[in-house]
């Protein structure tokens, strides 16, 4: 069983300009210097439900733009979303 960990993700395009800087200004305190988008996420999920993924097992995979690998996490973070 593999497992995907995200970041912080923006659950939607941004709404405005101001929506935007925000955002910008937000990503500057990743390592990928910006916040994630919710499209990203897909592309993994799909390529591990393949075959091209069937010799990766017992991993997660962190798509968070390299928060945990400097040791970063967030902190009162909840979706916007109900789940």
């Amino acid at each position: 069983m593999n497992s995907i960990s995200p970041g912080i993700v923006a659950q939607s395009d941004p709404k405005d300009e101001q929506d935007a800087a925000r955002r910008a200004q937000q990503g500057t305190f990743f390592p990928a210097n910006r916040v994630g988008a919710w499209w990203e996420m897909g592309p993994l999920a799909v390529w591990l439900a393949s075959d091209a993924s069937s010799y990766v097992t017992g991993t997660d995979i962190a798509i968070d733009g390299g928060m945990m690998n400097a040791g970063l996490a967030p902190v009162s973070y909840r979706p916007q979303h109900e789940i």
